[in-house]
């Protein structure tokens, strides 16, 4: 379920505080699915402390946190519950305004996304159509977020100026795509505005999804393919 903090090295007092509330973030968003006896034996805790953990009223250890994320992340990978969320139905279409319904998945998302950029300085998060997802990335990296949106053109996106300062490093949030347009347009945008572009994240990309030119040096994270 997480990609993000579940080693070894030494945290910040912030970053342990992060990775504890991801654990019970984590068992919170499980609880609304299954029992507290399921999960107890999933993780081999006693259903009073998981219920103590979910309630908020202990956090778990920074080792007991760690372990948490690790088995849990194991038995409930967090790309089967976006395509859950997202494609209700065997034949339905890709909705990730589905993604938004859920607040709990959403901070999952984050904190995933999160954990593999933060090695990287990344000053700003860019979208321009996962508003909500961008701004929680953001807060995980103590970046800034910004939204393109369309010129006067009517169909180049565009970044205002005060809003990109020069040589920031980008990560870009794209939200469904299979053409790879929105990424590139993105990418141009960035650029336009003298930001460096660091990488992509795109939620959900369908069979289909294939890199536009210009982005081949653009390392993208594709979460779930549908």
């Amino acid at each position: 379920m997480y990609k993000g903090i579940i080693t070894g090295e030494v945290l910040t007092r912030v970053e342990r505080m992060r990775l504890q509330l991801r654990a019970v973030g984590l068992l919170r968003y499980l609880k609304d699915s299954y029992t507290y006896s399921f999960l107890a034996d999933v993780t081999g805790l006693d259903i009073t402390v998981l219920n103590r953990y979910v309630k908020g009223r202990v956090v778990p250890s920074e080792e007991k946190a760690r372990e948490l994320i690790r088995v849990l992340g194991e038995r409930f990978p967090l790309a089967e519950a976006i395509r859950h969320q997202v494609v209700p139905e065997p034949g339905d279409s890709v909705d990730l305004s589905l993604l938004g319904e859920n607040p709990a998945l959403l901070v999952l998302v984050a904190d995933d996304v999160a954990g593999r950029f933060q090695s990287h300085e990344v000053d700003l998060v860019v979208t321009c159509d996962s508003a909500a997802l961008a701004i929680q990335i953001a807060a995980r990296l103590n970046a800034r977020s910004a939204i393109a949106v369309l010129g006067e053109d009517g169909k180049t996106l565009i970044l205002r100026r005060r809003l990109v300062r020069p040589d920031d490093d980008v990560l870009i949030v794209d939200n469904v795509t299979d053409s790879g347009a929105g990424l590139h347009a993105l990418k141009e945008a960035v650029q336009h505005a003298r930001g460096q572009v660091l990488g992509a994240v795109v939620p959900v990309a369908t069979t289909l999804f294939k890199r536009p030119k210009g982005t081949d040096s653009m390392p993208v994270r594709v979460m779930v393919e549908v």
